[in-house]
């Protein structure tokens, strides 16, 4: 019961039952719960087999590969020519754009698809034989593109060591010794 304006009162409806799932599981319905590695599937059907996903730890684990390959090597030429290149890249626009009113972030999926791209490009474009075969072992692989990825965006972001060496220029007059500035960012 509600109270509307004038004080009377008025019997509020019902509400509406839910829908009733598509498929219901019934009680002749066999149900099996298996465990494969690290997630549960049910089995509903003959047929048809679900992941149960109850926390996020299944999601991450039911998304991601959790597999690894001993074999893929992310030491290479390629993975340390990139992330060295892709890490000055963000490093070097993180600080001059630091100051600025609008500042430009490079993104992690930036980052990520960018790696990829140069990373196929260079396996296609380096030589397999030859003196050259040590610069390009074979495919590109994913542990190559994450070692790129995690360095690159290690130094993406800006220094906050900049701000103590602008401080004391701008309003101490102090010019810091280059040496102990390089030190300090290091």
């Amino acid at each position: 019961m509600s109270l509307t304006a004038a004080g009377a009162t008025r019997q509020r409806a019902a509400p509406e039952p839910a829908p009733p799932r598509e498929k219901a599981l019934s009680t002749s319905d066999e149900k099996s719960i298996d465990r494969q590695g690290d997630i549960e599937t049910a089995t509903v059907d003959a047929d048809i087999e679900e992941a149960i996903l109850s926390n996020e730890r299944d999601i991450a684990t039911h998304v991601i590969s959790v597999n690894d390959d001993p074999n893929l090597n992310p030491w290479t030429f390629r993975a340390f020519f990139l992330g060295i290149g892709l890490s000055a890249f963000g490093g070097v626009l993180a600080e001059i754009y630091y100051f600025k009113p609008q500042t430009v972030l490079v993104s992690l999926m930036f980052l990520a698809i960018i790696s990829y791209v140069l990373g196929v490009f260079m396996e296609t474009v380096i030589p397999r034989h030859g003196l050259f075969r040590y610069l390009n072992p074979g495919p590109f692989n994913k542990k190559e593109n994450a070692f790129i990825v995690i360095m690159a965006s290690a130094s993406a972001n800006s220094a906050l060591g900049t701000e103590v060496l602008a401080v004391q220029r701008l309003y101490y007059n102090i010019t810091p010794n280059p040496g102990v500035s390089i030190f300090l960012l290091f």
